[in-house]
């Protein structure tokens, strides 16, 4: 079980409302209700992260590919050789 679900309700003397609001009252979100928060939090960030890479991926493809020396020699790119 993670720590954070562990978690009192006091963290070095400071209360975990103070941290997190949404732990205080009127909401009063149990550890585990934070940490659930948290986890579709993250999981919604790294949804939105790979729509919009895939969306640029192909955005890009139309460009096409740069000549196969450029990905060798820094002269193709640093001097437009």
């Amino acid at each position: 079980m993670p720590s954070f679900v562990l978690r009192s309700s006091s963290v070095y003397g400071e209360d975990i409302g103070a941290i997190f609001h949404a732990r205080a009252p009127p909401d009063a979100r149990s550890a585990g209700m934070q940490a659930a928060f948290q986890t579709y939090a993250t999981l919604t960030t790294v949804g939105i992260a790979a729509v919009g890479g895939t969306v640029t991926a192909l955005a890009m493809l139309p460009l096409g590919h740069p000549p196969a020396e450029a990905y060798y020699s820094d002269r193709v790119i640093l001097k437009g050789e």
